[in-house]
């Protein structure tokens, strides 16, 4: 039997991501940035959301002038929310080829 793309491991991995953009958007309003989004601030947002969370070598200040005190701390905050969340080991990989593989199907 073929598994599912609808997998458990598939399934938690963006109940966080959603769970982690709340946070962020959250913080974003209260900074006064209410009409912009996670979207706007990091292209590629869910990509470089798995990269931080795997501990690949892409960071969300990546895109930002450092000079910039607001994004320097978005970017801090929106690191730390994602390294806060449990480890991705069972079943989720980021192979080189920036496709996403999941294992270990039950």
């Amino acid at each position: 039997m073929r598994p599912s793309f609808y997998s458990p491991h598939l399934e938690r991995l963006v109940n966080e991501f959603y769970e982690w953009s709340d946070i962020v958007d959250g913080v974003m309003i209260e900074l006064g940035l209410g009409d912009e989004s996670i979207d706007d601030m990091w292209p590629n947002v869910e990509f470089v959301y798995l990269c931080v969370r795997l501990g690949h070598g892409v960071g969300f200040a990546d895109n930002f002038d450092h000079r910039d005190p607001l994004a320097t701390k978005l970017a801090k905050l929106a690191r730390d929310a994602t390294k806060s969340q449990t480890c991705l080991e069972d079943g989720i990989y980021l192979g080189d080829d920036n496709v996403i593989y999941f294992f270990n199907y039950r």
